[in-house]
């Protein structure tokens, strides 16, 4: 699902550079995954704020409860971005 299909409206603002990922952290794939032979992605609608953490997470493309649930830790603990650069003055 792409941000055109999300399931709510999404706020934007007028940016001349996008946020950019600063840290991304290897993700601990549980072992009931890895045990259960699951493979695939787990996609995330993220919100982050003007310090470039993350807010809010949303998964909407989901691949397992357990698999879902890490991507979301490791969103929600780790995960860190540059904020946008605003086009306002």
């Amino acid at each position: 699902m792409g941000l055109d299909e999300a399931p709510r409206p999404v706020a934007y603002a007028s940016v001349t550079e996008a946020p950019k990922l600063r840290y991304k952290p290897t993700l601990t794939v549980p072992e009931a995954v890895v045990a259960a032979g699951i493979e695939g992605t787990v996609e995330l609608l993220l919100t982050i704020d003007a310090e470039g953490k993350v807010i809010e997470i949303e998964v909407v493309a989901r691949l397992s409860p357990e698999a879902d649930a890490a991507c979301v830790a490791t969103g929600a603990a780790v995960l860190r971005y540059r904020s946008a650069i605003s086009t306002a003055a």
